[in-house]
């Protein structure tokens, strides 16, 4: 496995427009289902790049993780795996909530993970006005941790009633809306925003034309 380097947002275009770090994760995956699927968290390396580029470890723990990884690589593919299905626990659950269906059997296994998580270590500061948790990149399952507190966070906290979805198809991406009227439409409008306008004008000049 190659050492983990900082790497830029881009790496996963559109991918954080979510406002919080869950919802990050869940909209590393893209068009389920179609031919356009995507999976952005394919291994335990991508986990580690997501993580960095997310701010969510520091370079040197990512190093340390990623070597780790190679000495228990049968470890780093179950932490992969886990967190495939963490994902789609937080996906089922987010689409609960925001359309108003019980979440509980997700609850419960929400919670069960929650349980299982150690200490919440330290924070420290990352830049003019941004700080994270000092994780020290000795557990595989780091990535996974500031996943599952920013999930626990999100579902106590006022900005559970403003979750939203892009309504661009194939796209799942799912955010916090903070527009005044809780209008937003798209994940963001430079991507699915742009090329949803496209379609719709292309669709209304084919209509205009004899």
């Amino acid at each position: 496995m190659a050492r983990a380097q900082r790497l830029p947002a881009r790496t996963w275009p559109d991918a954080f427009v979510g406002g919080a770090t869950c919802l990050d994760f869940i909209n590393t995956v893209e068009s389920p289902n179609t031919p356009k699927f995507v999976d952005r968290l394919s291994s335990y390396a991508m986990l580690l790049q997501w993580s960095l580029a997310r701010g969510n470890l520091r370079p040197g723990a990512a190093a340390k993780l990623a070597r780790l990884a190679e000495r228990r690589s049968r470890q780093a593919v179950r932490v992969w795996r886990d967190g495939l299905t963490l994902r789609e626990d937080l996906y089922r659950l987010v689409s609960s909530i925001e359309n108003g269906k019980n979440p509980a059997p997700l609850i419960g296994r929400l919670n069960a993970r929650l349980a299982a998580l150690p200490p919440v270590p330290p924070l420290a500061k990352t830049g003019d006005r941004g700080f994270l948790h000092t994780l020290p990149g000795l557990d595989l399952r780091e990535p996974l941790w500031p996943v599952l507190w920013s999930v626990a966070g999100l579902l106590t906290s006022d900005q559970l009633q403003r979750l939203g979805h892009c309504r661009a198809s194939p796209c799942r991406y799912v955010f916090i809306d903070l527009s005044r009227n809780k209008s937003r439409q798209w994940c963001s409008s430079s991507g699915c925003g742009n090329r949803e306008r496209v379609r719709r004008a292309y669709v209304a000049n084919a209509q205009r034309r004899p």
